[in-house]
Formats: structure tokens, C-alpha cells, sequence
């Protein structure tokens, strides 16, 4: 008896027990009862200071994997504490203002000099894609320039570009100037168009390198020239002849059969076939060549352990001082880099579910709209049409947008918001003729679109959530830059790195958020109509129903063009446009499903498009800006 006892209230009556579930079904038309989820994060603002608030957990974890991700990547970055890494610019061609980082072996001083190599990227990169050979360079004792070539990355747009062989004379000159570099000891390292690059440099300045290695790229002005040369190539590289300074040679068919092109053959010195890793002519006389080949395509060689193996390799042979290939370390540098930009990614969540608890932004959180759309057999019809959209048209959009690139501007990003817009104004015939169709027999409104209130259009509730959006992208932004200026990396890995970019570089970024957010309000739009489990499934298993339909007819686009070239050694097409948005193309892969998340989280937790469709937008226009170039060569 006395276990049981009684807790009154303050007024001495008992507290009241809860009402039993309503056995009264609802009116017709109502929308379902909420769930124990949706309760749980139904509106209410946090009244409290947002300094005294507590921070959601999925926050706190994104910060984590953000600031510990950076640290072990800046670590790694200087060869584990093997040297320093600075952020320089000079001046070069046209008074453009050039931005590379410098790595200084420990133990390097104008007393003591060391060997010094200067590292180029290549086209529609920064030097973020060849951090990895330069810092396994440093730690092995070279003092390394890793250059943001003229109008990539953070260099200056130069009038006239080419003036300094695109930055590499520029820096290569910088290089040579200073007191801790031995003199007659340089080599030159470059990918892709930085290889034209590096040769140009070298043509105009002969004296300047002794050594010189080409990543999936070729010799151009200096085959002939006494300096010693390397030349590594993908067995499935996308472009056939680009290790053959572009000019199509008889019989060569992909990257695995390149070893047999005449031109090579002469490069080398021998009328045979060229044989991996074999060296042909002398060190010691300047004519020395070797060959190299590894698996993979032409952007993996900047994060390829055999190709960087090979580079370090070589640079101790024909530099004076021997170094072991083996211990590569900058495989942690990508952890650490992939972890923070998993970290930003939890964060663009975390951050938001917080904003949406302050008081400031409590109105957006609402609600989700019944659901009324598709169902059964329409319900996989509308998938399959959803998925299959942006595959078919991105080859013929992407291609168009960079060739043609109408203003002059960013190529990659000029190709992708053609073919997002493309994607947009179909989809939306698709919705509205699908409406007039079924739409409206099953009693769709735009409300249940998520894109009206039951009042209307909320032009105030639109113009917030553009302002959430702002300071949950904003705040994302400055977390990249913090982390750039203060540890000198970036985050993402390989062909996904989130980067910086200049202040010159946000007029574009509002050009090209038009057609993005028309792409991603429509988007948004189909996916209420697409919801999993007729719009009763958890979050969790939504914003994955989402992620697979956005992302499996993209995969599917990619394994038709890369199944035939790594494994058959053909490409489904020669045209350098459809190559080059091939390769942007594999950034798809890790970014749709993280886009397709935040659109159905935000519409879970809003009841409405916008919020998720503009942080989207601002995620997509930053990341293409950061990472894309100006420069054109369609």
C-alpha cells in the first residue's frame, strides 16, 4: 500500500492522467495525426538566449568532424611535421597577383639550401588537387611550390592570359629567386594542362630545370630538349591522345596502348614499344626518359599511390638525392579532408534544426502537407521519370553549356546551370501536365506541393526562409574560410573539394544561383509527389527513398561511360566537351545524395520547398564557383 503513493499537484488535487486515444476518426480531408516524431519537433521557439541554448548533438558532432578532420589534414599536409606550409602571392604576367603554398623542409635555410620543385595543377583545378604529390615531395626534404595557376583557384584574372605560361613562369621564376633553393637543382611537376604549362615555362627559361615529370599529360615544347623527362599515364585515361601533345596517332586507342604511339617511341629514344618504368637515355647527360603507367582515369593520378610513388621516385634519381617511394602518408591528409567536409555537410543539419528552435525563425518549422500524390504503379513511374531525367539531358546540356559558355565565364559552371536549368523546365511540364492529368482528380493543391500556405503565397515566409538559408550557407562559408586561412586546407576529397574562392568570383555566383534554384525548387516539387511509403515513412527512411532515385540514374550514366573505359578501353565518344564533363561528372556521385538529403529533411521539418531548395542552392553556387575556373579552351 505504501508503494503506491499518490503525487499531488500544488493545489492538492491529483495531476490528471492522459486522455486515451480519440476513437472519432478525423473529417475527411484532414490531414493524419501527427507522429510521436513530428510531436517531438513540432513548433515552438527556444526562448532562451541562443548562447545559453543547448546545441543539438548532430551540430556538435558536424563541428567535431569539421575542426578534427582539418587538423589531421594540415598535419599530414606538412609531411606529418616534416616541414612548414605557407600561403605566398607575387606578382607575375600583366601584374596579376599569383597565390601558391610554399613547403620548407625543416632544417632549411638560405645557409643550407635544398632542392626545389615546382608543382602545377591542371585545367578547371586549383592547386588543392596537388597538395598531396607536394607535400610527399616536401617530406623528403624538397622545398616545393604548389601554384594556383592565372585565373584558377586564388590567382588574379590577368588581361592576356598566357603571358607567363598561365602562372608556371611566374612561379617558376619565384621559385629560383629564393635563397633556400640550390641553384641547378629544380624539377617541374604538373598534371594535365599544367604540363603545356610547365613546358612553356621551361621554353622560355631552359636553364631554369634540370628534371621534369608529366602526370597524364605530355611533353609539348621540350620532348626534344636535354632535360630529364617522365611521363606517367591512366590505363583508362578519358582523353586518348592527350599524353601525345593531342595530335592523334595511328593505333593508339586509350591509355593502356599510348606506350605504342611513334611519338613516344621517338620521345624516348627507341623504336620499340616503351617498356614501364624502364629508363631510356642518361641522367647524367639530360636525355634520360621513363615511362610509367597506372590504373585508373585521368583526374585519379593526383591521388594515386603508384603515379605519386613514381614522382618522388624520379625527382630523387635525377635530383641528386635518393629518396624512398615508400610510406606515402597523404592518404590521411584525404581522410582528414573527406572527414571535415562530412563534418560540414552534418553541420548544414545540425545548424539548421538549432536556427529552426530560435525565435527568429520558429514560423518556418510547420508541419508537413498531407500527402496526395503518387501511389503504386504511379508511384514507380514518376521515380523512374525523376531519375532518368537529368541523366539523358546532361551530356547534350553540359556539353552546350561549355562549348558555347555565352558570357565567357566559368565554363564547368556555365555547363552545369544550363544543364540544371534543362532539368528544371522539364520537370516542371512534366508537373504541370501531370497535374492537369491526375493531380487534380486526387485533389493536389499547391499546398500539398509544399509550395503555398493555405492563405496563399506567403511572400514573407519566402524571403525568411532565403534568409535561413543565407545564414545556414553563410555560416558553412565561414567555417571554410577559417579553416583555409587558419590551417591551410580545404575540405572534400579528390574531384569534390569544397574550396574558397575570390571576392571577384560572387557575381557569378548570383548569375548562376538563377538557374539552380529554379532547378532545385523544381526538384523539391517532384519529391512531394514521389514520398516514400505514401508520405507515412520515417525521415530517415525518406531522405534515403530520395537520395536513391536522384542518384541511381546518374551512377547509371557514369558506369555506361567508364565500364567501356577501364575495362574495354574505348570511349562512348572523342568529343573533348563530353570528356571533360564526364570527369566533373563523378563529383555527382557523394554531392546529388547530400543535396537530395537536405531537400527532404528541410521539407520534413518546414512543410514547404524553400528552405531546402535555397540552402542547396547556396551549397551548389559556392562549390562551383570555389572549384571551377574561367579560364576557357572551348
Amino acid at each position: 500500500m505504501f508503494n503506491r503513493i499518490t503525487r499531488f499537484s500544488a493545489r492538492g488535487a491529483p495531476p490528471r492522467a492522459p486522455a486515451p486515444p480519440s476513437s472519432v476518426a478525423p473529417p475527411p480531408g484532414s490531414p493524419p495525426p501527427l507522429t510521436e516524431e513530428e510531436l517531438s519537433h513540432a513548433p515552438g521557439p527556444d526562448h532562451r538566449p541562443w548562447h545559453r541554448s543547448r546545441l543539438p548533438k548532430v551540430l556538435i558532432l558536424g563541428l567535431v568532424l569539421i575542426f578534427g578532420g582539418s587538423w589531421l589534414a594540415t598535419w599530414i599536409q606538412t609531411g606529418a611535421g616534416a616541414a612548414s606550409v605557407d600561403e605566398v602571392t607575387y606578382l607575375g604576367a600583366g601584374n596579376g597577383l599569383n597565390n601558391a603554398y610554399i613547403y620548407i623542409p625543416n632544417g632549411v635555410t638560405a645557409k643550407h639550401p635544398a632542392p626545389g620543385i615546382l608543382v602545377v595543377h591542371g585545367w578547371n583545378n586549383s592547386l588543392v588537387m596537388m597538395s598531396n604529390t607536394a607535400l610527399e615531395l616536401a617530406r623528403r626534404g624538397y622545398v616545393v611550390l604548389n601554384i594556383d595557376m592565372e585565373d584558377h583557384g586564388l590567382s588574379s584574372t590577368v588581361p592576356a592570359p598566357g603571358d607567363g605560361a598561365l602562372g608556371a613562369l611566374d612561379g617558376l621564376r619565384y621559385l629560383t629567386s629564393l635563397q633556400i633553393v640550390e641553384k641547378g637543382r629544380v624539377g617541374a611537376v604538373a598534371m594535365s594542362l599544367g604540363g603545356l604549362e610547365i613546358a612553356s615555362a621551361v621554353a622560355a627559361d631552359p636553364k631554369a630545370v634540370t628534371s621534369m615529370y608529366f602526370m597524364d599529360t605530355g611533353c609539348f615544347a621540350v620532348c626534344a630538349m636535354h632535360i630529364n623527362q617522365a611521363m606517367s599515364v591512366g590505363t583508362g585515361t578519358e582523353f586518348q591522345t592527350i599524353e601525345t601533345n593531342f595530335a592523334p596517332q595511328p593505333g593508339v586507342i586509350n591509355g593502356a596502348t599510348v606506350k605504342n604511339a611513334p611519338i613516344l617511341e621517338k620521345w624516348a629514344g627507341t623504336t620499340q614499344p616503351l617498356v614501364p618504368g624502364k629508363l631510356y637515355g642518361s641522367i647524367s647527360a639530360g636525355t634520360a626518359r621513363q615511362f610509367w603507367e597506372h590504373f585508373g582515369d585521368h583526374p585519379f593520378s593526383t591521388d594515386d599511390p603508384e603515379t605519386i610513388g613514381d614522382v618522388t621516385t624520379w625527382f630523387g634519381e635525377t635530383l641528386g638525392t635518393p629518396v624512398k617511394a615508400s610510406g606515402l602518408i597523404f592518404l590521411w591528409k584525404d581522410v582528414g579532408t573527406g572527414l571535415a567536409g562530412l563534418g560540414l555537410v552534418i553541420f548544414l543539419f545540425g545548424f539548421g534544426s538549432w536556427l529552426l528552435q530560435r525565435r527568429t525563425f520558429a514560423d518556418l518549422h510547420e508541419t508537413t502537407p498531407e500527402y496526395r500524390g503518387n501511389r503504386g504503379r504511379m508511384w514507380w513511374l514518376f521515380a523512374l521519370i525523376t531519375t532518368l531525367v537529368g541523366p539523358l539531358l546532361y551530356f547534350w546540356a553540359t556539353n552546350t553549356g561549355f562549348t558555347d559558355n555565352w558570357f565567357g565565364w566559368q565554363e564547368v559552371s556555365t555547363a552545369f546551370s544550363f544543364w540544371l536549368g534543362m532539368v528544371a523546365l522539364v520537370t516542371v511540364a512534366i508537373l504541370v501536365g501531370c497535374y492537369f492529368l491526375f493531380g487534380r482528380r486526387s485533389g493536389m493543391t499547391l499546398v500539398h506541393y509544399g509550395i503555398s500556405w493555405s492563405r496563399g503565397l506567403d511572400w514573407g515566409r519566402i524571403a525568411k526562409s532565403g534568409l535561413f538559408a543565407l545564414v545556414v550557407g553563410g555560416g558553412a562559408y565561414l567555417i571554410l574560410i577559417f579553416v583555409h586561412m587558419a590551417m591551410h586546407v580545404d575540405m572534400g576529397v579528390w574531384v569534390l573539394p569544397y574550396q574558397t574562392t575570390t571576392l571577384g568570383n560572387f557575381p557569378f555566383m548570383l548569375a548562376y544561383s538563377i538557374p539552380i534554384v529554379l532547378y532545385f525548387l523544381a526538384t523539391s516539387t517532384v519529391l512531394t509527389t514521389i514520398r516514400a511509403r505514401n508520405g507515412q515513412a520515417s525521415l530517415a527512411r525518406e531522405m534515403v527513398t530520395n537520395m536513391v532515385v536522384l542518384s541511381v540514374g546518374l551512377i547509371g550514366m557514369l558506369l555506361i561511360f567508364y565500364l567501356p573505359l577501364e575495362f574495354f578501353g574505348a570511349t562512348p565518344s572523342s568529343n573533348v566537351g563530353w570528356l571533360m564533363m564526364a570527369i566533373n561528372g563523378l563529383g555527382l556521385i557523394p554531392l546529388v545524395p547530400t543535396l537530395a538529403g537536405l531537400m527532404t529533411y528541410y521539407f520534413r521539418k518546414t512543410g514547404h520547398i524553400y528552405v531546402g531548395a535555397f540552402v542547396c542552392t547556396i551549397l551548389v553556387v559556392t562549390f562551383l564557383v570555389g572549384a571551377e575556373t574561367t579560364f576557357g579552351i572551348g
